[in-house]
């Protein structure tokens, strides 16, 4: 399971979302979106990145 975590720029211009592996979020995968304006648009980019993982787990079945 992936969990995510929306946090704010390390240079105050805005939000990025940064996937994790485990519910205490220390081990990250490399993972994180692009900047974003506002946290409503790192929802929407996590969700894309879901939809993504599910596809190609689907397809390495």
């Amino acid at each position: 399971m992936r969990y995510y975590d929306i946090q704010s720029h390390p240079q105050g211009l805005g939000y990025i979302a940064i996937e994790y592996r485990d519910p205490a979020r220390s081990n990250k995968t490399g993972w994180k979106s692009q900047n974003h304006c506002c946290q409503e648009l790192c929802e929407t980019e996590i969700n894309l990145r879901k939809a993504f993982i599910r596809q190609k787990e689907e397809q390495a079945k």
